[in-house]
This record gives C-alpha cells, structure tokens and sequence, in this order.
C-alpha cells in the first residue's frame, strides 16, 4: 500500500499538481505543498463528492480541523455527532475539543492529533477497537497503564505513532505486539520513556520501527523482523554492539537505518550484505564509535546507499576514495565533532568519475583535512556543497571552477583559520574557483 501511495503522489509531482519540496535522497518525497488555486480546487471537489471536508459541520467521511481556522474551531462545540466520519486529522486544537469529537466517532479508523487528552484515546480505544486502523497522537499529559493497556485492545490497527510532552517515564504496562498483529508501522517517539516492546518477535508484519529506546529486545527479537523497511533506534550502547551487528545482517529488507547512542554501531563492513539499504545515519555520542573492521574495498560497502550522514564517527571507517566508488550516492553528511588528539592530517582527493551522482555534500568539523584535490570529471552533479568549520583546511579545492552545476556554496570559517578571507569577492584567494556559483554564504566565528 505504501509503495502504491508513493507512485500516486510521484504521478500528481510530474503533472506539476503537487510540488515537492524537499526529496528524501532515497526515490521518495520528504515534504511537498500545493498552490493556493489547486488547494482551493481540491478542497471544493472534496466536498462536493464528501470526500472530505474542513467544516465539522458536514457530515463527509474525512474531516481536517486546525487552529488557525477560528469558525471552524469554534464550530466544533455545536457538532454533537459525527456519525459518517471515518478519518479524523487535528492540528493545534484544544485537547477538550478533541475529546468532545471522539465522544462521536462510532466507526473512525484513523485518528490523527497534535494535542489529545489521554481521556479521548481512552474512551475511543475501549468503544471502538474494530474499526481503528491508524492511530498518531501527541499527548498533553502523562499517559499511564490503562491508555497503553487499551490500545494493546486494536487488534486491527496497522499503523501507531505515541508522543509525550513529559520525558523518561517508566510505564508497569508494556505494548503488547503480539497481540496487535496487523501492526505495520510503529513510532514511539523517545520522549515518551521506557514502554515495553513485550512480544516484538511475533510481529511478522512490521515494517517500521522508529525512534524507538534501544533496550533487551535487540538481542531477543531484532533478527527475527525480517520485513523491516525502517529502523531507528535511539540510545545505542556499546552493550549492544554484538546484538545489533548479528541481527542487522539478517534484515535483507532493510531500506533506512539509523542509529544514535554512545557508540558500538557495526562497521559499513557489517552492513554490506543489505543490498536494499538505501539511507544510512550514524550518530554518535562519543568518538570513535564505530566497531569492527576497517573496510579495504569499496565493495566492503553497503553497495546502493542514496543518502549516508555520519556524526562522531573516525574517518578510517569511511574513506573518502571507497565511498567515491559508490555510484548511487546522493547525499553525504560527515561531521567530526569531537577531540581528536593527532596531529597529522588527511588529504583527500577526488578522481575523475568519483561521486557520479552525488547532489549534497555537508562538512562539518572535518578536523584532519588540510588538502583537498577534486580533478576534473569528479561530482559531476553535485548542486550543494557546504564547509563548516573545517578549521585545517589551507584553500577551497582548485576543481571547484569546473563543477558548473554547483549552485549552492555555503562556508563557516573561524577566524585565524587558513580559509579566513579566501573566499572574499574580487578579493579573496579563491573567489576565481567559486566566481560562477549563483549563491555563496561566507560566515565568521572567533
């Protein structure tokens, strides 16, 4: 299903119906708007045919309410029934409003809030677990056992995303995923403290696990997912280091994966088996934290990565020359932040035919890089380059000048740095190689 909606919404892009904003670097779209006039033409055919409606007045199948609208907020109190309503999206409105709406929704399969009162999941998931297929809500108060205990009552929901405003709560009840064995997509944002994942291994039809508190269930139950697209999960520990690199192997399906926490991830080396991994992010809290081994070869690497972002991460796990190989490379993120006693420095240098297809590259706090060569022939596509506090390196690449598709330069530079005044226009030492990019951003830090 999710693979269908994608296509329909890449279909609506290319008749220039919808416009994307912003792309995921992986085949998909990451944000995308509409104009005013297609907005206003969607709203009306969408009412007309009850498809869906922005008053809560009418009685069509799909409602969206949201704060900004003062009449149709204010509406809501007069609506006491909403019989027909089967999808219900609310943004910004008061959490008492919400409740009186569900007290309403005898058949509601998808709920959708930014600001819900426990009470409101409460009662909706007690009288009306059959119908709910789709069930995302912030909550504005600390939700406890009864709320978790019915929402292991949706025998039929496919997707649930839970988020808090209040931090590290630990909760008696834990989500039962075996009992929801329709569960597609799970997102529990890390806010909402340690929930118990109980039976996770059962549940053979998950897709997606996001955001989600790195804990016992990786050794007892990650291997066993193995339809998994999407993996987050937060607060790794070196603990977890032997887990996580024997499970991930398993999970051939695996399209996004990210990991953040004190350290122990798995070398790209580990990785390499998962020819569908497509987005890869790797944030540590300490240095040096990746583990095992160095890769010799390209071809150690996780070969179809799009987009790769790298944080506090030792640079002789990535070499830059391998990671040149990679032909499907569309967005790259390093950054070094963190003390790194050496010394010496790294130089790097881009061949011809390196980088084939990659449009975004970010440096931030590179601190061993000192020389960089990119001959001609090397990121042939590359549109947004950004350096940001690169503090040892002496000049911009001489191979910039050929690179005519760059359009975007964006550099950070501390004073008394060797980049300090290089790139000045007219006068800078290096403004001849980066004269042709439309849009230059110089900024200075002491």
């Amino acid at each position: 299903m999710e693979e269908v909606a994608q296509e329909y919404l890449i279909d609506l892009i290319n008749k220039s119906m919808v416009q994307m904003v912003e792309e995921d670097y992986i085949g998909g779209v990451k944000t995308c708007r509409v104009h005013d006039l297609m907005r206003d033409l969607a709203i009306l055919k969408a009412t007309q045919t009850r498809f869906l409606s922005t008053e809560p007045s009418t009685d069509a199948r799909r409602l969206t309410i949201c704060k900004t609208a003062r009449k149709e907020e204010a509406a809501i109190g007069d609506q006491s029934s909403f019989e027909n309503l089967r999808t219900l999206l609310a943004f910004d409105i008061d959490s008492k409003k919400i409740k009186l709406i569900c007290n309403g929704l005898p058949k509601v399969k998808v709920l959708q809030s930014s600001y819900c009162h426990v009470d409101s999941v409460h009662d909706l998931c007690r009288n009306h677990r059959r119908h709910l297929r789709y069930l995302d809500v912030r909550f504005d108060a600390i939700i406890g056992r009864d709320v978790i205990k019915d929402i292991n009552g949706l025998y039929h929901l496919q997707t649930l995303s839970i988020s808090v405003h209040c931090r590290h709560i630990k909760y008696g009840e834990g989500i039962h995923i075996n009992q929801l064995r329709n569960l597609r997509h799970l997102i529990l944002d890390y806010t909402v403290g340690d929930i118990p994942l109980d039976g996770l291994w059962g549940a053979k039809n998950l897709q997606t696990l996001d955001r989600i508190r790195a804990g016992d269930w990786i050794e007892s139950s990650l291997s066993k997912l193995t339809n998994l697209r999407t993996l987050k999960i937060h607060y790794c520990e070196v603990s977890h280091e032997k887990a996580l690199a024997e499970s991930l192997v398993r999970l051939k399906c695996l399209v996004t994966l990210h990991l953040l926490g004190e350290g122990g991830f798995p070398s790209l080396c580990t990785l390499s088996s998962l020819v569908n991994l497509r987005d890869l992010n790797i944030e540590a809290r300490e240095e040096l934290s990746f583990t095992g081994p160095v890769p010799e070869s390209y071809k150690e690497l996780p070969p179809n990565l799009n987009r790769l972002s790298l944080e506090r991460c030792d640079p002789k796990y990535y070499p830059i020359e391998m990671l040149g190989k990679l032909t499907c490379l569309r967005f790259i993120y390093i950054s070094e932040r963190y003390y790194d006693p050496r010394d010496d420095y790294e130089v790097w240098h881009m061949k011809h035919g390196d980088f084939p297809h990659l449009q975004v590259l970010q440096l931030s706090c590179v601190k061993r890089l000192r020389e960089w060569i990119i001959e001609d022939g090397a990121l042939p596509q590359i549109y947004d380059l950004r350096i940001n506090y690169c503090n040892k390196l002496e000049m911009l690449p001489d191979g910039l000048r050929h690179i005519s598709t760059l359009r975007e330069l964006d550099l950070t530079i501390e004073r008394g740095t060797p980049l300090e005044g290089r790139a000045e226009k007219e006068t800078g030492d290096d403004w001849d190689k980066i004269k042709h990019v439309p849009l230059i951003k110089v900024s200075y830090f002491n």
